[in-house]
């Protein structure tokens, strides 16, 4: 890959190392020699170390080197491509593009049509735009799990559908390390090599990992053990939840291309314009954790994002546990009595059955069936056929059986057997406690500069206030904000306003005024 003078000429190929990030190896084509070396941490615009290397393999370049002297280099975070400020090449995330601009541009625009004179040493360095085919052979795949094996990060992406099953249709796997790509292609090869991989001693940079990592553990047996999300780290630095696309531009300057929400991922072969998409969802991770580190270091906030980022592995994170299924299905909250039992119960058994044929939940049994039948049990199947949202496919294959026993198991469901959303726990919690804690939450986080989802939900505020296991409990949320509560609420501390309208604690004189209670 080359680098681009502002005319469109190319100069130099540079091979970064995000192991290293601060320090990239640099390549000349000067003549017939390959000068490759590495420049100071100061980056690229210390020109002393290129003159320097220039010198020492080709002396006779003293009059191109006077020249190169007088450039201005500048490096812009921003995709690789033929116009000025580009710096990552799409297709090799570790590759740094050299923008010349001033005399050597001027002058080479002159001499372009002949490159004679001083230039005749100049010899450029064609740029690439392929695209690395999806690895399809058993060989293959283990030979590049031998290569991840020693990397110390390395990224990893997933292309997937759900619209037709109930398990996440895995099509693609994308791995991006050091300056290259590879797409794994599962459907042609048993992606269960990667395992060894995953099981070892690297971190694994995602975006918005959770769904990812349930993906690869269910189709190579093992997910990756250490994980740095860039969706998360992002939150402690004041961006809320971004999309890729919006944190690599805001991070990187770099503008990706747009999703495609229609594509197909489980055609082949698959089109040039998707696996270039797909190597996309990667080859910028390794960048963006290499600066999100540095931010978050700069700003002590480093060790929480890793303790959050930890949250994200499978088994850390909240399974689907069938008799909580009901809590997502619309409406249902509204339900009371027996029909929250009934509705418990028919939702776990579609819950169930989807998994076990692998089709979507609401192909077996439409939400309207299930609010329906909650509301109105039926005790027959001609009952049962006259609901509302209920049709003859779910009725089929013994369908029909299988719901009237749920809601008969409904029915009878006692109260200690009803799983409740945590939700609930608002209504039991006094609003003014969860109103003024919530204040206090939301200020801390402003002062923190982040997303007060991050810190703390209206949810985890209530929980903490009637006395049930709350996020708030536990790590860098209990030392900001758990605490702070629990010592306002237990009545140690006292809120106050200080001259700046700004919430504080102070010790309380336990010495009630009478303001807000009758008389």
């Amino acid at each position: 890959m080359s680098s681009h003078i502002a005319d469109g000429g190319s100069l130099v190929d540079l091979g970064g190392d995000h192991r290293q990030p601060r320090s990239m190896s640099i390549a000349f084509k000067v003549g017939q020699r390959h000068i490759e070396g590495t420049p100071g941490i100061g980056g690229l615009d210390r020109l002393q170390d290129v003159r320097d290397r220039l010198l020492r393999f080709e002396p006779e370049n003293r009059q191109f080197v006077d020249r190169l002297a007088r450039l201005e280099l500048k490096m812009e975070a921003s995709r690789g491509s033929n116009q000025p400020g580009n710096v990552l090449d799409r297709r090799r995330p570790g590759r740094i593009h050299i923008h010349c601009f001033g005399t050597l541009g001027r002058t080479l625009e002159r001499r372009r049509p002949t490159c004679s004179g001083d230039w005749s040493t100049f010899q450029p360095v064609p740029t690439t735009d392929a695209v690395p085919a999806p690895i399809t052979k058993t060989a293959d795949l283990e030979a590049l799990c031998r290569q991840l094996s020693d990397e110390e990060f390395y990224a990893v992406d997933t292309e997937f559908h759900t619209e037709r099953t109930y398990w996440p249709a895995l099509a693609l796997i994308q791995l991006a390390w050091g300056n290259r790509i590879a797409l794994v292609d599962p459907l042609t090869v048993d992606p269960t090599p990667l395992r060894q991989v995953f099981e070892g001693p690297g971190t694994a940079v995602a975006h918005a990992a959770g769904q990812d990592l349930d993906i690869l553990a269910a189709a190579c047996g093992a997910a990756p053990t250490r994980v740095f999300d860039t969706q998360v780290a992002a939150g402690f630095l004041g961006m809320s939840s971004p999309s890729l696309g919006r944190l690599v531009d805001q991070v990187l300057g770099i503008s990706l291309a747009k999703a495609d929400q229609l594509s197909d991922w489980l055609q082949r072969p698959l089109p040039t314009s998707q696996l270039t998409y797909a190597a996309g969802d990667v080859e910028h991770l390794l960048a963006l954790r290499s600066v999100m580190v540095d931010r978050l270091a700069e700003r002590g906030r480093l060790e929480w994002a890793l303790e959050e980022c930890a949250l994200t592995l499978p088994g850390q994170r909240r399974t689907v546990v069938p008799e909580q299924a009901w809590w997502k299905v619309g409406d249902m909250r509204r339900l009371t009595g027996r029909a929250r039992g009934v509705a418990q119960e028919v939702t776990a058994w579609r819950e169930r059955r989807a998994a076990e044929v692998d089709r979507p939940r609401r192909s077996l049994l439409s939400d309207l069936a299930v609010l329906t039948i909650a509301q109105r049990p039926p005790r027959s199947r001609q009952q049962l056929e006259k609901l509302r949202g209920v049709d003859a496919r779910s009725l089929a294959k013994g369908g029909a059986t299988e719901i009237l026993e749920a809601v008969k198991r409904g029915t009878a469901l006692s109260p200690d057997d009803l799983r409740l959303p945590p939700d609930a726990a608002e209504s039991k919690a006094s609003q003014v406690a969860v109103a003024m804690c919530g204040g206090l939450v939301r200020q801390i986080a402003e002062q923190l500069e982040f997303d007060q989802s991050l810190l703390a939900t209206r949810l985890d505020i209530a929980l903490l206030v009637v006395g049930e296991p709350s996020r708030l409990d536990k790590g860098w949320r209990r030392e900001l904000a758990g605490t702070p509560i629990r010592r306002l609420l237990s009545g140690e501390v006292a809120a106050a306003f200080d001259e700046n309208g700004q919430l504080v604690l102070e010790a309380r004189s336990h010495v009630p005024d009478g303001a807000g209670h009758p008389s």
